[in-house]
């Protein structure tokens, strides 16, 4: 009769249980120091997180009215309401702003850089200074309605051109433009006439010229290339 073999578990595999169960030297002490990390990572994280939004929301609590260009404004025009409003932004380090309590001190300065739409109104983009420099010779003109274009603009570059008598019309060349610039204007008193009264700076050898001629209603202005 054969003999019976008993399954016996302590020589499975030719191992003890022990040997088969227990962990490699070290690893509990890795696990736990992986373990440590992640938490130690994770609270780092939530306190980042913290500082930020509280940053965030701190900034967005202290915003303050300041003003903003909403209408495109080149060197030396004037500007107008229309042209800037009102806007909440948080104060940054090193960034200057207008409050908003300035726009009517605003209104009726001159542009001294470009005001771009959309970006906010800083005080050294606005002077008070005159538009036409102090080389420049200033005339008046009484303009007529139709010898200017529509939307004129203190400020604007424009050809001035001297247009000849009607008696002599037939007999005149043509006439060559003077560039000038639009350093004021205002609707005219006389309803009947209507037109413009403008001041051009131009150089002072084409002063004696335009001034007659603007003096006399035969001056009419062209919008100079940009």
């Amino acid at each position: 009769m054969p003999a019976t073999k008993t399954f016996d578990p302590a020589v499975s595999n030719g191992s003890p249980p022990s040997a088969r169960l227990a962990r490699p030297p070290g690893a509990t002490a890795r696990t736990a120091a992986r373990n440590r990390s992640r938490v130690v990572l994770g609270a780092f994280v939530v306190v980042i997180s913290a500082l930020v939004a509280g940053t965030l929301y701190g900034n967005l609590g202290n915003r303050q009215a300041v003003l903003a260009v909403s209408r495109a404004v080149e060197v030396g025009q004037v500007i107008e309401a229309g042209d800037l409003r009102e806007v909440l932004a948080a104060p940054v380090p090193g960034v200057r702003t207008t409050p908003a309590s300035s726009l009517r001190a605003m209104v009726g300065r001159t542009a001294a850089v470009r005001l771009v739409p959309g970006t906010l109104l800083h005080p050294s983009g606005v002077t008070t200074g005159a538009v036409v420099g102090p080389d420049r010779a200033v005339v008046g003109a009484v303009l007529k309605p139709g010898a200017y274009p529509v939307g004129l603009r203190v400020g604007d570059e424009v050809l001035a051109v001297v247009l000849a008598p009607e008696a002599a019309a037939g007999d005149a060349g043509i006439p060559v433009p003077v560039r000038a610039t639009v350093a004021a204007l205002e609707q005219s008193s006389d309803p009947a006439v209507g037109g413009l009264v403008v001041s051009l700076g131009v150089a002072p050898g084409d002063a004696t010229v335009l001034a007659t001629a603007g003096a006399r209603g035969r001056l009419t202005l062209v919008l100079a290339p940009r």
